[in-house]
C-alpha cells in the first residue's frame, strides 16, 4: 500500500476489533506464552537482543540519511 496513513488506519481498525475487548491478563497470558515458546526455540533468544537488532538500527539510520555508525 502507498499510503502509510491508510496501512496505521488499517493497522488500528485490526488491533481494537481483534484485541479491544481482551482483559490486559489476557494479553499480559499471551505474551508470556509466545515469549516461552520463542525461548523454547532458541534458548539463547532475549539474550542477545543488541546484537539482533543492530542491523535494523544501521538500516533505519541509512534510510533516514544517517551514517551507518554513530
Amino acid at each position: 500500500m502507498k499510503d502509510p496513513d491508510r496501512v496505521k488506519a488499517l493497522e488500528r481498525d485490526y488491533n481494537r476489533r481483534t484485541y479491544g475487548s481482551m482483559e490486559y491478563r489476557e494479553k499480559l497470558r499471551r505474551y508470556e506464552i509466545m515469549w516461552m515458546h520463542a525461548v523454547r526455540l532458541d534458548p539463547e533468544f532475549g539474550k542477545r537482543w543488541q546484537e539482533d537488532i543492530q542491523a535494523d538500527i544501521t538500516l533505519a539510520r541509512i534510510l533516514n540519511g544517517l551514517p551507518p555508525q554513530a
